[in-house]
């Protein structure tokens, strides 16, 4: 039983590519599927047959997004994970993911971290792809979650190798890569995250990508091959469209912003003007209102006014009446798309007046509302200190009472006191008068007894 399919596509690779080879040979229910782009020596020549390795070969380059494809068809795994041929895969980190897939069958894709070899150097990932895995993770090393709510993921760095795929899913999904020789990925990896019912997201480096800045490498592409990139984006933003969410397509353009800023720095001369003319073509799709497409502080102008076409060398063409035709036809096309984008920034530098003076307006009206409601708290406040000072003058009234009634109550007592003294005096007095009386009474007794016997 597979359990992993590998799938590796590859032209002209380098010896790095063969230590890989061997390095998953010893995995026994892992599979590798090399698909050989048109190598100039045929890899199954170069590389001895090994257990679990398949090799597919385009006899024509045919591209990576292409051997992606073909390699996915004949993937037999449970799980698939595509891989650069000078890439290095972190086996550990695949083996806990992959177990944690195989616990939990709803989870149909797991994304992971990646670092970068900077010529033998190695660097942590782009700094806005572990902002947004930070973001979402919130704290935790491992989260599972869906792209409702989550629609940030979708402006990761579309990299094929930083994934593992339920094949399953990918049946279901219909995933494909485009076969432009650039930007290949762009379309899988949204088409992955949007159709995803459940991903794991974990803060592990998956993979280590190799940018090396010199090579024959694609990613160090500079030339025409470069404007393939806006084939990739518009079968992309197609895609997003089918959704109909505002905030997905609004990460679409939130990663068009960033993505067209980086292509135009890689490119010079006609081919930058060509590019920024591919630019202006592609963005009258989007909403002149930033608060549409991109949701930050960003103006919307400022995506019309990122590229402006030389139209005209000067040196070269002193006189249009001496241009050929040929190039003509290409300074009148780049002419119409330079009028076009300016006419786009005047729009949208109209939007943004249309709404300075709308905040100007509600600005207006708020100090307004502001000057009445400080008014009316000085009204409050004035009312207030007035209450205050009737209570302050009832309260000292109130003492006053207080005073005398506590005072009162000490003479109350001191009175109760000498009376009570006096009835003392008074009771002790009655009761002497009365013990003398019976005294009295006794003695008259006795004499009238000694008299009557007398007689």
């Amino acid at each position: 039983m597979t359990r992993l399919s590998i799938i590796v596509p590859t032209h002209n690779p380098g010896a790095l590519f063969f230590h890989m080879v061997r390095a998953f040979t010893v995995h026994p229910d892992w599979e590798l599927i090399i698909v050989d782009d048109a190598s100039d020596r045929p890899v199954e020549v170069v590389q001895p047959p090994a257990p679990h390795v398949t090799i597919l070969r385009n006899e024509a380059r045919l591209g990576a997004g292409v051997g992606r494809n073909r390699g996915l068809a004949a993937a037999k795994g449970d799980f698939v994970l595509f891989l650069d041929d000078d890439d290095y895969l972190h086996a550990p980190i695949v083996i806990k993911l992959l177990e944690e897939l195989e616990t939990d069958p709803s989870i149909e894709v797991a994304v992971a971290s990646y670092d970068l070899l900077y010529n033998g150097r190695q660097q942590p990932a782009n700094i806005a792809d572990r902002d947004i895995i930070a973001s979402l993770l919130e704290g935790r090393s491992r989260r599972l979650l869906a792209v409702d709510g989550n629609e940030s993921l979708l402006r990761l760095t579309a990299f094929p190798w930083n994934k593992i795929y339920r094949r399953d899913f990918t049946h279901r999904l219909g995933l494909r890569f485009s076969s432009t020789p650039v930007q290949n990925d762009l379309f899988a990896h949204w088409q992955t995250i949007l159709g995803a019912r459940r991903i794991l997201l974990a803060d592990e480096v998956l993979c280590s990508k190799q940018q090396d800045q010199c090579g024959a490498r694609i990613s160090n592409t500079s030339d025409w091959r470069r404007l393939a990139a806006f084939t990739a984006l518009r079968e992309t933003l197609e895609l997003v469209r089918t959704y109909n969410r505002p905030e997905v397509e609004q990460q679409f353009w939130m990663f068009y912003e960033k993505f067209i800023k980086w292509l135009l720095s890689l490119l010079e001369g006609r081919l930058r003007d060509k590019a920024v003319s591919e630019h202006i073509k592609f963005t009258k799709a989007m909403p002149i209102s930033h608060q549409q497409w991109c949701g930050t502080s960003t103006p919307a102008s400022d995506i019309w006014a990122l590229g402006k076409i030389n139209m005209i060398d000067i040196d070269r063409h002193p006189s249009l009446e001496s241009t050929p035709e040929s190039e003509m036809t290409e300074l009148l096309t780049f002419a119409l798309d330079e009028i076009s984008r300016l006419a786009h920034l005047a729009a949208a530098k109209e939007v943004e007046r249309r709404q300075f003076d709308a905040l100007q307006k509600r600005l207006t009206n708020a100090e307004a509302e502001f000057a009445r409601v400080s008014k009316a708290w000085a009204t409050v406040n004035g009312a207030l200190a007035a209450s205050q000072k009737q209570a302050e003058i009832k309260d000292r009234q109130h003492a006053a009472e207080v005073t005398g009634l506590h005072q009162r109550l000490a003479h109350a007592e001191s009175e109760f006191a000498r009376v009570t003294n006096a009835w003392a005096l008074a009771d002790a007095a009655l009761r002497s008068k009365l013990a003398k009386r019976t005294r009295l009474t006794n003695l008259q007794s006795r004499v009238f007894k000694l008299f009557s016997g007398w007689r």
